[in-house]
C-alpha cells in the first residue's frame, strides 16, 4: 500500500508545457522584431551615408568653381547614378544666396523612405573669392 501511495512523476503537466510553449513563443516574437527593426535600420543607415557622400561630392565640386560657374551648375544639377538606383524618387535641390555672410551654396538632397515618409538633408559650403586662395594642406592660420 505504501508503493502505491509514494507514486514519482517522472513527466511534466499538461499546464507547465502550456506555459513554456507561451513563454518560447513570446521570446521567438520579440526576437524576430527585434531582426526587422535592425534590418531597416541597416537599410536607413546605408541610405542616409549614401546621400552625406551625394552631398559631399557636389559641393566639393561646386565650391571650387567660380560663383558665376557655380550658379551655372546649380541649374543642371542631378544626383549620380548611384544614388537613383539605392534611393526611391531622389531630388537634389541647389541654392546660391550672397549676402553679408558671403557666397555660400545650400545644397539638399530629398528622397522618399516609404509612403509618407520624406527625408531631407542638406549641407551648406562657402564659396571662395576670387583673391582669395584655399587653406594650405599644413593648417596655416593667419
Amino acid at each position: 500500500m505504501n508503493r502505491l501511495l509514494r507514486r514519482e512523476r517522472r513527466g511534466a503537466l499538461l499546464v507547465e508545457c502550456i506555459v513554456a510553449a507561451g513563454v518560447l513563443t513570446t521570446a521567438v516574437g520579440i526576437v524576430a522584431t527585434i531582426i526587422v527593426q535592425q534590418g531597416r535600420l541597416a537599410v536607413a543607415t546605408r541610405h542616409e551615408r549614401l546621400v552625406l557622400e551625394e552631398l559631399s561630392n557636389q559641393l566639393d565640386r561646386l565650391t571650387l568653381l567660380p560663383p558665376d560657374e557655380a550658379a551655372a551648375a546649380l541649374e543642371h544639377l542631378a544626383p549620380s547614378p548611384r544614388l537613383v538606383d539605392a534611393l526611391d524618387q531622389p531630388r537634389l535641390v541647389g541654392l546660391l544666396r550672397d549676402d553679408a555672410d558671403g557666397s555660400r551654396i545650400e545644397l539638399g538632397l530629398e528622397w522618399s523612405d516609404g509612403p509618407g515618409r520624406e527625408r531631407r538633408r542638406a549641407l551648406v559650403g562657402w564659396l571662395i573669392a576670387q583673391g582669395d586662395s584655399p587653406a594650405s594642406p599644413q593648417g596655416e592660420s593667419p
